[in-house]
Formats: C-alpha cells, sequence, structure tokens
C-alpha cells in the first residue's frame, strides 16, 4: 500500500511538470488545447488516491509506514486517528495538497470559468499546476509519509495528547481548506491581469475569496478554541509565532476584501486589488514556512525540519512573478476615485491598515531573527509588542466600522446617522468610566464594538436590509467582529486568576464563588490513569454546577497532562485546572475568572456564517 500510494504522488508530480510546461509551450507557440481540465481531474485522482491510502493506513493502525507508527497508537479512538494524519508535517502536506487539488476540479464547473478566453485559462492552468508541482515535489522528497519501517514496531509511539480535542479535529483542515481556496482566485486575477481581462471575473473572485476568508477564520477561531480549553493556561492568543503565522493571510485577505469593494464600484484599483490578493497566497506559504521550517522557536511548530528552505525560495519566486504582474501589467480601466473621506476613501484607507497590521505582525513574529542579523543576538518582542502597536490600531478599526455606514459613496460628509452614532460613542465612553472601567484601550474598545452593534442593527432595521440577503450578511459579518472585539477586549482586561491550596473538604472563596473539594476517584484504562477531583460551585449561597478537572497519566507518552473543567454564565467563566496533587488528596489549583470569552467563539460563527452567505451573492458593497 504505502508503494502504491507512493507512486500516486509521483504520477501527480511528473503530471504537474509536464503538463504545465506543455501548456507554457502552448501559450507561448498560441496552439490551443481543450483538454487542460482533465489534467487537474487526473492530478486530483493521484492525490486523492494517495490521501486514501494514508486514512486507510492509519484506520488499521499500520505500523509498517513510519508516519503512521509516529502519530497513533492501538489504544486511540478511531476519530483520533484518522485526524492524526494531519499531526505531522508529511500528512498536513498531504492535506493540503489534496485541499488545493480540489478547489483546482470545483473552479472548472463555475460557469464564468467557461466565459474566459483560451490564452487565460492557459496561464492559470500553467501556474495552478506549478504550485501543485512543488508541493508534489516535497511530498517525494524531503516530506514523504510513504516512508517503510524495515521492522514495524507492535505499537506505535501515540498522539500528542494535547492534540486529542475537536478543535485539533478540525482546526488544521479548516485552516488548509481557507489557505488553498486563495490560489484560485489569486491565480485566476494574475491570468486575467496578464491577459487583460479584468471586470468578469470580480464577481467570481469575490466568491472564492470570501469563503476561502470564512474557512480561514473558522481555522483561527477553532485553534483559540483548542488552546482556551486544552493547554492549560487559560488563554485564547499568546502571539505565538505559529499563531501569527495564520493571521498574516486573515488580514491581508480582509484587505483585500474591502479594496475590491471599492475596485467593483469605480472599476479601478487593478494593480492594488491583485497585489493584495497576491500577497495573501503568500502569505499563506510564509504561515507554512514559520510552522514547518524550525526557523522560530513555537509551541505549534513541527521542529528543525529539511523542507524551510524549499518552501522559502518557493516564497521569493511567487513574491517576483506577483510583483512582476502587478508593476507591468497593464490597468484596463483608470478611473479617478473619489476623496479619503467618501466610503470609497474609507475603505481603502481601512485595506491599507490591515496591510499595516500584517507589516506589524511579521516584523514582531520575525524579530528573532531580525535581532540576530542585526545585533547578533536573538531577541523576541513579546505580547507587551503587539499590546502597545496592535490593538490600538485595530481599535481604531473597530471605530470606522460604525462610522462607514453613515458617509456617502462619493461624497465627503456625514449623514445625521454618522453624528449620531459618534456622540452614542462618546457617551457609552463615558458610562463605561462612570462604572470604573479604566482601562483607556478596553474601554474604547467595548464602546467601538457596542456603538458599532448598535448602528449596524439600526441600519439593518431601518432600511429592512434583512429582505436583500447579500446585504444582510454583510453587515452581519461586521456585527460578528464588533462581537469578538467586546469580548476580547473584557477578557483581556479584566481576566483574574489565582493559585490555591486546597484538600478535599476544604471550601474556598475566589471572586464571590465558593469552591468546595468534595472527592477524588480514579479510573484505569489499558492506556492512562485518569484522576478526576471534584468540585461544588457556589454563586451568594446558590449551587450553579459541578467542575471536574483531571490529571491524565498516559503510559506510552509516560507524561501526565492536566484536563481543564469550565462551568459558562452568561457574562463569565469559571475555569479550574489542577497544577499538581500529591498522594494524601492535596492539591494545588488554578482558578480563573474570564469575563466575555465565550462570547469570542459566538461572534466567530456569525462572522463564519455570514461570511459564507455572503459569498453567494454578487461583488458590489
Amino acid at each position: 500500500m504505502a508503494i502504491l500510494g507512493y507512486f500516486c504522488l509521483m504520477l501527480g508530480f511528473f503530471s504537474c511538470i509536464f503538463f504545465s510546461g506543455f501548456l507554457l509551450y502552448s501559450v507561448w507557440t498560441r496552439k490551443e488545447v481543450d483538454w487542460m481540465e482533465y489534467v487537474q481531474y487526473f492530478v486530483f485522482f493521484c492525490v486523492s488516491l494517495a490521501l486514501i491510502i494514508l486514512f486507510c493506513a492509519f484506520f488499521k493502525r499500520d505500523f509498517s509506514i513510519v508516519y503512521v507508527s509516529e502519530y497513533t497508537d492501538t489504544y486511540l479512538p478511531w476519530y483520533y486517528a484518522l485526524s492524526a494524519l494531519w499531526a505531522g508535517q508529511e500528512g498536513s502536506l498531504l492535506l493540503w495538497l489534496f485541499f488545493v487539488g480540489m478547489v483546482g476540479v470545483l473552479i472548472t464547473r463555475n460557469k464564468t470559468y467557461g466565459w474566459l478566453s483560451w490564452d487565460t485559462r492557459a496561464i492559470f492552468w500553467t501556474l495552478f499546476l506549478m504550485l501543485q508541482g512543488f508541493f508534489f515535489l516535497l511530498l517525494v522528497t524531503v516530506a514523504n509519509p510513504f516512508i517503510v519501517n524495515p521492522m514495524p514496531p507492535k505499537q506505535g509511539m501515540g498522539l500528542n495528547p494535547l492534540l486529542m480535542h475537536p478543535g485539533m479535529v478540525f482546526h488544521p483542515p479548516a485552516l488548509f481548506l481557507g489557505y488553498a481556496g486563495f490560489c484560485v482566485p489569486t491565480l485566476l486575477f494574475l491570468s486575467c491581469r496578464i491577459t487583460g481581462i479584468y471586470p468578469p471575473i470580480l464577481k467570481v473572485i469575490r466568491r472564492w475569496s470570501l469563503v476561502s476568508w470564512a474557512f480561514l477564520s473558522i481555522g483561527i477561531v477553532l485553534g483559540m478554541w483548542w488552546s482556551y480549553f486544552e493547554l492549560g493556561w487559560g488563554g485564547y492568543w499568546a502571539w505565538d509565532p505559529v499563531e501569527n503565522s495564520s493571521l498574516l493571510p486573515w488580514l491581508c485577505a480582509t484587505g483585500f476584501l474591502h479594496t475590491l469593494i471599492v475596485a467593483s464600484r469605480e472599476k479601478g484599483l487593478e494593480r492594488t486589488s491583485s497585489f493584495f490578493l497576491g500577497l495573501t497566497l503568500i502569505f499563506c506559504f510564509v504561515a507554512t514556512f514559520l510552522t514547518r521550517s524550525g526557523i522560530i522557536d513555537s509551541l505549534h511548530a513541527f521542529g528543525q525540519s529539511t523542507i524551510g528552505g524549499p518552501i522559502l525560495f518557493f516564497i521569493i519566486i511567487s513574491l517576483c512573478i506577483v510583483l512582476y504582474i502587478t508593476i507591468f501589467s497593464p490597468a484596463t480601466y483608470s478611473k479617478q476615485l473619489s476623496g479619503l473621506f467618501s466610503k470609497n476613501g474609507i475603505l481603502l484607507i481601512s485595506s491599507f491598515i490591515f496591510i499595516g497590521l500584517c507589516v506589524v505582525v511579521l516584523t514582531g513574529t520575525m524579530y528573532p531573527i531580525i535581532s540576530q542579523v542585526i545585533i547578533g543576538q536573538s531577541k523576541g518582542v513579546g505580547t507587551s509588542f503587539y499590546n502597545k502597536v496592535f490593538l490600538p490600531i485595530s481599535s481604531f478599526l473597530i471605530f470606522l466600522l460604525f462610522v462607514c455606514p453613515w458617509i456617502k459613496w462619493r461624497d465627503e460628509y456625514l449623514k445625521v446617522q454618522g453624528v449620531l452614532s459618534l456622540i452614542l460613542f462618546f457617551l457609552i465612553c463615558f458610562l463605561l468610566w462612570i462604572v470604573r472601567v479604566r482601562y483607556i484601550l478596553v474601554l474604547l474598545s467595548v464602546a467601538a464594538g457596542i456603538t458599532g452593534v448598535i448602528s449596524i442593527l439600526y441600519l439593518i432595521l431601518n432600511t429592512k436590509l434583512y429582505k436583500n440577503k447579500r446585504e444582510f450578511a454583510k453587515w452581519g459579518i461586521h456585527i460578528g467582529i464588533c462581537i469578538m472585539a467586546i469580548s476580547i477586549a473584557i477578557s483581556s482586561g479584566y481576566k483574574k486568576r489565582a493559585d490555591f491550596i486546597v484538600a478535599k473538604g476544604q471550601e474556598i472563596k475566589f471572586q464571590g464563588y465558593k469552591f468546595k473539594y468534595i472527592e477524588s476517584y480514579k479510573q484505569r484504562y489499558k492506556n492512562k490513569i485518569v484522576h478526576k477531583y471534584k468540585f461544588d460551585v457556589l454563586k451568594d449561597g446558590k449551587h450553579i454546577g459541578y467542575l471536574v478537572p483531571k490529571r491524565i497519566f498516559f503510559m506510552i507518552q509516560d507524561n501526565i497532562f492536566s484536563k481543564v473543567s469550565v462551568i459558562t454564565r452568561w457574562f463569565d467563566e469559571i475555569y479550574i485546572s489542577v497544577l499538581q496533587s500529591t498522594d494524601n488528596g492535596v492539591l494545588k489549583i488554578e482558578i480563573q475568572k474570564n469575563p466575555m470569552v465565550h462570547w469570542i467563539w459566538i461572534g466567530s460563527i456569525i462572522l463564519a456564517l455570514c461570511g459564507l452567505i455572503a459569498s453567494s451573492y454578487g461583488v458590489k458593497g
């Protein structure tokens, strides 16, 4: 089976290389071919068969394949055994290539694709096959998932217990689907720029970009959810390099989507739009580089690897291609845009702010390397850098969000509703100050978020936008972002935590809650021993629930991991984890009160669903 899987990868690789070269020759000689799409079908068949073979190997626990033996064992539930396929470097690259092949097949079923000229389609498939060929090259050389173990072990090394969580079952596929999804609109846009076809494909580019952006959003938030519940420190974002790497294409894509609104209305900004979209796909490659090269230390990285160099070379080549097409391909339209303080202008300003945030995050992430080159010593910037630079700028974007609906598209003046929104913003700021909200950034972010929700809801109801699904979905995205901004600001500014030493039967008090350690018990399984500790939680003398944190000893990994327990209420979450335990039942525990955290997940659901709905409709803003 391993030989067949590797043969499929080799066949896909040679097909991509041969036919991309053949199509490039056809474009050069102007000899049309009408079977380009069938090449993609064949390439997708090759990668699909390879993926199915690897899935079967994981399901059967075929330890004759080294990759399978490294990430699974015979005790692992089948759903975690299958998700272990993307727990390592080789499997995650194969999954990404599968999604790239899948979106390549899907674009051929699009009506707009059928309207494209032959040379546009030929250039598109040349670039698309080259992209797939690079991933095939990695998989058949330095990241081969089908290496055979000459002496298969009776038991595998098992999956990292931290990855045994629903968030990590769905987080990587959603992220990779977002990354792969951007291949289609980016390469299609660049191909149309080369051949001079621009406005007709904006609608399909917008749809593909929105769907990809929505899946990328889902992937990032699922990663935050996993981090919050599984790592045991009660945080959902630590400005870790790998976390930052997934944020880069999201920020760039968000900027592009705002630029595309102006471009579609004004029939311009071709170079700006194509560059932003090209940069989005490049940042997807950068995310892969940071995760797999081992160049920067990260909790989520795969460690030292030999694929960092090839990916870096591919990033440089891709950037050169994007810059060349952006600069030298002629613009189809050239039109004078309206002033900066019109809605068109604000959207364009917002786009460049998002790109500026990309620069901030990229600088902070790469600073250890930058400092090594400049001063000869590797230094990180820490979370304070992002809190001082990134958060104020992002808060300003939330401010623009509730102002922008009340600005004319081409006229530089604010409607009456916009003035009322500003008054409401300052009124909410005053009320928050009265109730002793003293963190200025939290105060401004919460006030802007609340004003944004109220302003957008008024816009939807007053103008009956709920009858227009496209407009309703578009503003629904912004409501989701406002809710997330409010919850992130409050949870980060007013999180409370404390450590306690507690014995069985003892009560402790924390932030108005009372915790009583009731009992502990042990459950023994074939591959692990689970210690559970039960706490009764009361608020104002009333029972609100039980918390049951765990300490799990995994025999194969020979390590102990803590599993947190959480009680969710309307406006806060009580979070408890066991840090240490003794034989006589005394525990060292950490209790946290995390206000508004679960509203991040609510806001993200609204954002993702509305993004998918909006992708079904036209391009105008």
